[in-house]
């Protein structure tokens, strides 16, 4: 376990989900009589600690659908707005410099997104071998 606070809960069931254990839900009741804040975090600072604790776990088990798929339309988009500022170039003789810094930004985005993702793919294969070759020994 890696997660600290709230985010224990979240990595708790995705390893139960990774070893093919069921969760079940059971109604509960609790009351805090006497106290006056019985939460240590406003539910903004809650809610945003447990989007990213699940948005890492889902990074680490599925890099190229994460980060991978972000960077394929980051680049399709800067193809589209490639034609349009060479098309807009052709037509009018003009040098958009926005859509030109659009293009390339998008561009360098996708790109870097597409070898993040695969060097996270490759290590991600990496610690698979690694706990394969634990358990052969």
């Amino acid at each position: 376990m890696s997660e600290e606070e709230f985010g224990v809960e979240s990595e708790q069931l995705s390893i139960a989900r990774k070893f093919g254990l069921r969760v079940m839900e059971v109604p509960t009741t609790i009351r805090y009589e006497g106290l006056e804040n019985t939460s240590k975090k406003d539910p903004v600072s809650h809610g945003l600690e447990l989007i990213m604790v699940a948005h890492k776990l889902l990074v680490q088990d599925k890099p190229l659908l994460m980060i991978g798929l972000p960077g394929l339309l980051f680049i399709v988009t800067s193809l589209f707005s490639g034609y349009l500022f060479v098309r807009d170039y052709q037509l009018t003789n003009y040098f958009s410099v926005p859509m030109a810094l659009i293009t390339f930004t998008f561009l360098t985005l996708g790109t870097l997104l597409i070898l993040c993702s695969l060097i996270f793919y490759a290590l991600y294969l990496l610690k698979l071998e690694i706990k394969k070759l634990r358990i052969e020994t």
